[in-house]
């Protein structure tokens, strides 16, 4: 009406929704990037109105084959295609943001156990013991000429965690000699005998820090890259283990008098 205003407000549940329950068919077009292709399926999907921020990415895509499915899925496609992550915030708008993007941010933050001199110190620090690099058992042959195979393993290892042997059985090596082969299968038990620590969350007692501090503990969003430094305990440990890594998940709880943050972290593949 005259003289009024009308307030739209979009959250962020209602964004997802209509994104899950909105079905298109949509014929990719010639040297779109992936800002323009996803902002043409929310158009496409009758969704102009949804705020995003969509970064252009790497890939450019030239006419294809018609696609049917969920704006959602669309969107996620593309997505998939630059590695990256895309997440509605509080305020409803959609953001995209690429692999490319991400590794080239700066570090937010820096958390540690009071060790290290970092600005957040940590309460709680979850981790995983990723065993996709543990190799402790190899057998190296030839792929030319009638030679016998070589087998190595690192016993210490075997002993802790099992035989873990390389993935897909023996390796085919281009190199002859024996003692080249004796040499690569050495190399490769040796280099991976234990599992591949990952952090995982990282709880920080937000309440416990000024205002200044705590904005940027609360301006941590999906996307953005922090440091997290562990000090091990015993003899022979490492001095520090530090790891940079994405924040894929963040949760606030709050009760009187208290406040802490809990970030879900990932590796940037």
């Amino acid at each position: 009406d005259h003289g009024k205003t009308t307030v739209l407000r979009i959250d962020a549940a209602d964004v997802i929704n209509r994104l899950a329950n909105t079905q298109i068919s949509y014929t990719p077009e010639a040297v779109h990037n992936s800002q323009k292709r996803m902002a043409r399926i929310l158009e496409q999907g009758g969704l102009r109105f949804v705020p995003t921020f969509f970064l252009a990415g790497s890939n450019f895509y030239q006419t294809g084959t018609e696609e049917t499915g969920s704006v959602l899925d669309l969107l996620q496609a593309v997505v998939f295609g630059e590695r990256g992550f895309l997440y509605c915030n509080t305020t409803g708008t959609l953001v995209m943001l690429t692999h490319a993007w991400i590794a080239s941010s700066a570090v937010q933050a820096t958390f540690d156990d009071g060790t290290t001199g970092a600005t957040f110190n940590y309460s709680e620090l979850t981790e995983d013991n990723g065993m996709e690099l543990l190799v402790n058992d190899v057998t190296v042959d030839s792929i030319v000429g009638d030679v016998h195979p070589v087998y190595r393993k690192n016993s210490a290892s075997v002993q802790k965690y099992g035989i873990r042997s390389w993935p897909g059985g023996t390796i085919k090596s281009p190199v002859e000699p024996k003692d080249l082969r004796k040499s690569l299968a050495g190399a490769i038990v040796n280099a991976f005998p234990d599992p591949i620590t990952r952090f995982k969350t990282v709880t920080v007692p937000t309440v416990r820090y000024l205002a200044a501090d705590r904005q940027t503990l609360l301006g941590i969003d999906l996307g953005a890259r922090v440091t997290v430094k562990r000090t091990p305990i015993g003899t022979g440990s490492p001095a520090t283990v530090s790891q940079t890594l994405v924040v894929v998940g963040v949760h606030h709880e709050a009760h009187p008098n208290w406040l802490e943050t809990t970030f879900t972290l990932s590796p940037l593949f």
